[in-house]
């Protein structure tokens, strides 16, 4: 076990030698020649130093332990605990997200890879009624709220809009992103503020807001698609799919720097660091990207049927 974790050390810090006694040195509360000797073998690494470096250097130690009997990944799983104020966890990840955002955002070959069937966060998180609506919706699916609080009656806190703004900004700060569409992420959201005012859940005066903001949505993801650009310079490609997306996936890159992201339960999401599930996740997408129609600075006929459609519908959804 112990030749295979100096091996995971060292595969992890992709060093050996000189360059990795001193990253671990950093990590462990010990003498350079005491790490040295552990590094080369003489002595093992004690259960508590392998979890800091495990922890430190986002190595699994079950693979490490187990080796070749079955491949493992590690994966972070940011799941909204509805029992505990499920508002203030859904900040602390869209925290956790800018972080991230923050950490990336200066690197020239920063790029992000999606293919989704909802409409992403970064498409309307700017929009309070939208986005109020998204969180408001999950929580009264989830039970989180009781099944008689209307949309009027939830008030969403101010920081957690701000936070929201937050992160669309910092996700508009990556030099180039790629999109790959359901072609009914738009209309199947409509459907559901369709649904939510049928429960008497939604008034007419929030319906027509809501339809607004959507049109309005529509209208600005038209104009990226004319354009190939944010307002802020990132360049974006949009691509609508051929085929029908299962879910919903990204794949974060950057200098040193790799995570696969997957949507789930709508509001929450499961990502890994692990080269091998970003390896799959990045070829995945680009798969995907095969069977879809490039609509950005290109074939304005099928861009401008694709947009007219979808005005139409939510038009048709919510009038």
């Amino acid at each position: 076990m112990n030749r295979n974790f100096i091996n995971a050390i060292e595969a992890a810090l992709q060093q050996d030698g000189d360059s990795a006694l001193k990253r671990i040195t950093q990590i462990l509360p010990l003498k350079i020649d005491a790490v040295r000797r552990r590094l080369q073998g003489q002595i093992d690494f004690s259960l508590e130093e392998a979890v800091l470096i495990a922890k430190e250097l986002n190595i699994s130690l079950d693979k490490v332990c187990i080796g070749s009997a079955y491949t493992t990944a590690p994966f972070n799983v940011n799941l909204i605990n509805v029992d505990k104020v499920p508002a203030e966890n859904y900040y602390n990840i869209l925290v956790d997200y800018i972080r991230m955002f923050d950490r990336i955002k200066d690197s020239d070959n920063t790029r992000l890879r999606s293919a989704y069937n909802i409409m992403p966060y970064s498409f309307f998180l700017d929009h309070d009624l939208i986005s109020k609506f998204h969180l408001y919706r999950w929580l009264y699916l989830v039970k989180a709220i009781d099944h008689k609080v209307t949309l009027s009656d939830y008030r969403m806190p101010a920081r957690l809009r701000r936070i929201q703004r937050r992160f669309r900004e910092a996700n508009h700060c990556i030099r180039s992103a790629s999109f790959i569409l359901a072609r009914n992420v738009f209309t199947n959201f409509a459907q559901d503020i369709q649904l939510f005012y049928e429960l008497d859940l939604i008034n007419e005066k929030e319906r027509h807001k809501l339809k607004i903001n959507l049109l309005n949505i529509l209208k600005t993801i038209e104009g990226i698609a004319l354009t190939g650009y944010y307002s802020s310079g990132t360049q974006v490609e949009i691509y609508l799919s051929n085929i029908n997306l299962d879910a919903s996936y990204t794949h974060f890159e950057s200098e040193g720097f790799e995570m696969a992201h997957f949507r789930v339960f709508s509001v929450n999401g499961i990502e890994s660091e692990d080269p091998e599930i970003c390896k799959q996740s990045k070829m995945w997408i680009d798969s995907l990207q095969n069977y879809s129609t490039i609509i950005t600075q290109s074939d304005a006929m099928s861009r401008s049927i694709y947009f007219n459609e979808q005005k139409a519908l939510i038009q048709k959804i919510l009038e």
